[in-house]
């Protein structure tokens, strides 16, 4: 799993002026992160969530799903905590 928080500006020059900032990665309770997995800068994973192997997660994770795919997309809700 890899968790990123940097970010830079599109443009070259501020980014050759060194110009970066960072904005948070939030897991909830419970998650499962499979191998692989990248989490990018400013997403929130809600609890219970899984996300596949090699899923490239750029936008929040709703609680009680599974994504999977790059980027990665909810492919399963409404997870039962006794399956």
């Amino acid at each position: 799993m890899q968790i990123y928080t940097p970010c830079h500006p599109l443009e070259a020059t501020p980014r050759r002026d060194g110009v970066e900032w960072a904005r948070p990665v939030t897991l909830g309770d419970d998650v499962w992160v499979g191998g692989g997995a990248i989490l990018c800068p400013g997403v929130t994973v809600g609890d219970r969530a899984v996300i596949a192997a090699g899923a490239v997660v750029t936008k929040d994770v709703p609680a009680d799903t599974v994504v999977a795919g790059n980027p990665a997309r909810v492919i399963r809700s409404g997870l039962n905590p006794t399956e």
